[in-house]
């Protein structure tokens, strides 16, 4: 399958900051390289944006190493097991984009700040207590 048309899919979100849950990714060969197909679902606290998935891909190239960089930091991966974002929430910047006459987000990996790692650490610790409240819980299954 190639993931990469899966970004045509994504809804057309307001631009700005939203925490995000990493659902799901795939390391994907491409090539001479490889990349990332990461799915992210959109936090409770956006109102008709809550829980709506968005796909991303991050390329493994030497050209793209400080977007890894930023992802690795996002979800807080200490090696090289990126398996190890699914489940963790972070922050991410959310922008327009159009191809083919397609309106759809993509999602851009920023710094975390310190105050974003501790709403990304608080909404992991309420899901864990059931204490995150979705007004129409999403699916969180892949």
């Amino acid at each position: 399958m190639t993931y990469k048309v899966l970004i045509y899919s994504n809804p057309s979100l307001p631009v700005g900051l939203y925490y995000c849950k990493c659902l799901d990714l795939k390391l994907v060969p491409s090539g001479d390289s490889s990349y990332l197909w990461i799915l992210l679902l959109t936090g409770p606290s956006y109102q008709e944006c809550a829980g709506q998935r968005l796909n991303s891909i991050l390329h493994l190239t030497d050209a793209s190493a400080s977007l890894v960089k930023k992802f690795r930091k996002t979800f807080r991966i200490q090696d090289d097991e990126f398996s190890s974002a699914i489940g963790r929430w972070g922050c991410v910047s959310v922008f327009d984009n159009t191809w083919c006459g397609t309106k759809f987000s993509n999602v851009a990996y920023v710094k975390q700040t310190a105050l974003m790692k501790k709403a990304s650490l608080e909404l992991e610790e309420g899901e864990k207590n059931g204490l995150l409240e979705w007004e129409n819980p999403p699916n969180m299954t892949v």
